[in-house]
């Protein structure tokens, strides 16, 4: 008895022993880490290590930029040039094996020789070790000749923020020819508000070698709440001396981030910026000065409004505006674009006057929350002067000019009045042969020629409804034709969206039939008013083109 009892009790020890370690090792492997890895520990100066932090077992992301970033890589500022740092995240549906895991590259450049350390990095209690790397010397034939360096300046956005994606080329030799092997392309398509910045040359130093750098730049801003993938063209080179390189297509993730609900439609995004001219001494009554109002915001071209703002004005002063064309600011490191506004502006009575404020509201990326910038009015002076009365041509006669005699004057006029004689026959004579042969000619009724729709216009009765109303050839050009004469319309760019994929999508998650029959009728309708309702509180609306008194 007593052994059979031992062995019961060795039973239990046992079967104690192997639950408390399967439930260490179960804790063991569900436990958060913090890992960190480079792709090489030994480079040389000219070379690059791509770092990577991975978060494992864990539902924190790891974030480097945006809204507050858990990983600080101003630690790696002192020793290494950095790349823009891309995150990835994976998830795990199975909470008993493990849960989600994030990871954080970025692409470090050492900025000398010798031992250089990645420091430790600390998430939410986890740390990960310290790496050491060796850099070593190298020679000037080592040093690439061209490379590339592509990103952007932001990769998260709010929904309509602009950001500047970049692609740069280094070359320290003379170059025959540098050419894109395409465009810049998006997935999905059509969803972001996109334009080419004028190309930038530059000079800047690398491992202490001296380049030329030609940078190729797109202003982008997403149109949508959704992941923008963006594809940047690959490289063509060929050297003087006959070398010919290519440099593959790079690929960049942008984040969207949607707008608070009570932000309203076409808001800037992003602090605008407002000049006027100045109206430094007085003015005469009567006489008419002109003020100039610029406009100067980090956005689309399109989104700048393009009629003046209809300022009030106070009584006593007869308006005129206009606007001068949108251009893109050169040289601008965040895609600007600007619009000058022009007021002429004539005081009818003496006095001081007070010109009105302007304010314009905007939202503030950084604080997340609305905004305004205000340009003050200028005050001036306006002095009594009488009524300009234009000067007579003839009132200041010189004595001593000699008046023409008659016989002179009728000599004079004598070529004239031939000419005109000679006309009047000529165009006589043309009247009465055009109406000959009229007479001869018999009247015939020309009968109309019906339409005919094409098998395009059959196959695609919507697009071919809002092809009528827009009397364009294509939906982009009526869009373009709209967005000019009144500006950027949700609407009218979400239903043009919305047919070409019903139509030509691979997706068919979109509206029914019957939801995109009623958009497109809505829009006709629309367009047919030729207007758009507005606010009579909005100081934006085309009233600013009235001349006040």
């Amino acid at each position: 008895m007593k052994g059979r009892g031992k062995t019961v009790v060795r039973r239990h020890l046992c079967s104690t022993a192997v639950a408390l370690l399967l439930t260490l090792f179960n804790t063991a492997l569900s436990a958060a880490t913090l890992e960190a890895h480079v792709d090489k520990k030994q480079l040389i100066i000219s070379e690059h290590v791509t770092l990577t932090l991975a978060l494992i077992n864990s539902d924190t992301r790891l974030r480097a930029q945006g809204i507050d970033p858990n990983v600080d890589l101003t630690l790696l500022t002192d020793n290494f040039e950095l790349s823009i740092p891309q995150a990835s995240n994976r998830y795990s549906p199975f909470r008993n094996r493990g849960r989600s895991s994030s990871e954080l590259t970025v692409t470090l450049f050492p900025k000398r020789e010798g031992q250089l350390t990645i420091p430790s990095f600390t998430i939410d209690g986890n740390s990960s070790q310290p790496i050491i790397l060796t850099v070593l010397p190298t020679d000037i034939e080592s040093i690439p000749l061209v490379f590339t360096r592509s990103g952007t300046l932001k990769n998260a956005l709010w929904l309509r923020e602009q950001t500047i994606v970049y692609l740069d080329l280094y070359h320290r030799v003379e170059l025959k020819s540098a050419k894109l092997g395409g465009a810049l392309e998006s997935e999905p398509k059509l969803q972001i508000q996109l334009s080419q910045l004028p190309q930038a040359d530059r000079t800047e130093e690398h491992n202490g070698i001296r380049y030329n750098v030609t940078r190729t730049a797109w202003a982008v801003a997403p149109a949508i709440n959704q992941t923008i993938h963006l594809y940047l063209p690959d490289v063509w080179v060929e050297t003087t001396t006959g070398e010919q390189l290519r440099f593959p297509f790079k690929d960049i993730t942008i984040d969207t981030i949607p707008l608070p609900e009570h932000v309203p439609s076409l808001t800037f995004i992003g602090k605008p910026q407002l000049s006027q001219t100045m109206v430094d001494q007085a003015i005469p009554q009567h006489q008419s000065f002109q003020l100039q109002i610029t406009l100067q915001a980090a956005t689309n071209i399109i989104n700048l409004p393009p009629t003046p703002p209809a300022l009030p004005f106070p009584t006593g002063l007869k308006v005129y505006s206009e606007s001068g064309p949108r251009k893109i600011v050169e040289g601008s490191d965040n895609g600007s674009t600007t619009i000058t506004y022009r007021y002429f502006i004539m005081p009818l009575a003496a006095g001081a006057y007070q010109l009105p404020d302007l304010t314009i509201p905007y939202f503030d990326p950084e604080r997340s929350a609305m905004s305004h910038v205000t340009l003050s009015g200028q005050q001036f002076t306006v002095t009594a002067a009488p009524l300009p009365v234009p000067q007579n041509a003839f009132s200041n006669k010189d004595p001593h000019t000699q008046t023409p005699t008659e016989n002179e004057t009728a000599d004079s006029a004598l070529p004239w009045k031939i000419a005109t004689l000679i006309v009047t026959l000529a165009w006589l004579v043309s009247v009465l042969i055009g109406w000959r042969q009229h007479q001869n000619k018999k009247s015939t009724k020309a009968e109309p020629v019906p339409f005919t729709p094409t098998a395009a216009d059959t196959a695609h009765p919507l697009q071919a409804a809002l092809l009528a109303a827009f009397g364009t050839r294509t939906l982009n050009q009526g869009q373009q034709q709209w967005e000019t004469q009144h500006g950027a319309d949700d609407e009218v760019r979400a239903t043009i969206i919305q047919v070409q994929q019903h139509y030509y999508g691979q997706q068919k998650n979109g509206p029914t039939d019957e939801q995109l029959k009623k958009q497109v009728a809505s829009l006709i309708q629309k367009i047919k008013n030729k207007h758009v309702a507005e606010d009579h509180n909005d100081r934006w609306r085309p009233a600013a083109f009235t001349a006040k008194q």
